[in-house]
């Protein structure tokens, strides 16, 4: 896989400031962790993430999958964040179940396979009788907590950093992509590309997972290209599935439903400084082409999610005796 940095550089400035938007509170996303603040000035918790910061981090191997990273640094933030990523194989089973309904026993095996490997034979979706790859694209699902969004995208898995081959990614969004017909000419395959991409969301709390998640989806999008068309997307098409990330992936304090923000934060403590900032805006999001907030999505309405998947970090649903419990984050109604 091309390094990070190689990534960013090919980009631009401009495609990776739309990757760092906060559509809610109309500027960049912030890191919310402590885990690059040794970096100086413009790394505290509650600075922007900016294009040139980040290539700063990228570089100085601040900023990596979490794979990439020390075991100390996994198992600090598994202790600051509840911070927790689930192996590929089990993932797989997850999606597989959600998308039981609609592919045929044969597109979604029910043994695991615990190795993705290059030489396993691709499983093709196959519909289920009454089923449509039109509806199946279209269906929205979200990834709570997501994380790199291993959920979404099946890039690589999240627990070891081994990369996924293609015809083997289970991701929702890696199927949708995968259901498109091999008849469709380029327009109309980017049309219904862009559409799954529409209809796929997540929420990360870390700005640097964030980040990483809107990295690894768009990705997403220019490794189906090149696997349909055989070479890399239009900058236009590459701009517009970058925009949709910066709405459709947002950054949120899962047990508030507000972005991080100093005056909102569940992690600060009794004796935290007095907030230097007003409460943050009800996270904004776009559903079926509306921005929307997120209580219109969970609320009476007719916006909602059609299935909702996540390894959320909590233990059970009572305190008891158990002094590391969290309440489960905000829920949705699919």
């Amino acid at each position: 896989m091309e390094p990070l940095g190689a990534t960013l550089a090919r980009w631009g400035d401009a495609l990776v400031g739309v990757l760092l938007a906060d559509r809610t509170m109309g500027r960049p996303i912030r890191w919310a962790t402590d885990a690059v603040a040794a970096l100086g000035k413009g790394f505290g918790r509650w600075e922007a993430m900016t294009p040139a910061r980040v290539r700063r981090a990228v570089r100085l191997g601040a900023l990596r999958p979490r794979a990439a990273k020390a075991a100390h640094e996994r198992q600090a933030r598994v202790r600051a964040h509840g911070e927790v990523f689930t192996p590929a194989w089990v993932c797989k089973r997850m999606t597989d179940v959600a998308d039981a309904p609609w592919l045929r026993e044969a597109s979604s095996p029910v043994a695991p396979d615990l190795f993705l490997r290059a030489d396993v034979p691709p499983t093709p979706l196959r519909f289920r009788a009454g089923r449509r790859w039109q509806d199946y694209v279209r269906l929205r699902r979200l990834e709570i907590t997501c994380g790199e969004a291993p959920f979404l995208t099946a890039r690589y898995d999240a627990a070891s950093g081994e990369p996924i081959p293609w015809v083997q990614r289970y991701g929702f969004l890696d199927r949708k992509l995968r259901a498109l017909p091999p008849c469709l000419n380029r327009a109309v395959w980017r049309l219904w590309a862009e559409q799954a991409f529409a209809a796929t969301y997540g929420y990360e709390y870390q700005g640097d997972n964030l980040f990483l998640a809107r990295v690894n989806l768009l990705l997403t999008f220019e490794e189906a290209h090149r696997v349909r068309w055989g070479g890399a997307p239009a900058p236009e098409a590459l701009a517009a599935i970058a925009e949709t990330l910066s709405w459709n992936l947002w950054q949120m304090d899962g047990l508030t439903g507000l972005p991080p923000c100093e005056a909102t934060s569940a992690e600060d403590d009794l004796f935290a400084s007095a907030p230097t900032e007003p409460p943050p805006r009800p996270c904004r999001l776009r559903v079926a082409g509306e921005e929307c907030t997120l209580d219109a999505v969970k609320g009476e309405r007719t916006m909602k999610f059609d299935f909702v998947i996540g390894n959320p970090p909590y233990q059970g649903e009572a305190k008891g005796e158990n002094d590391t419990y969290a309440p489960p984050p905000i829920s949705f109604i699919s």
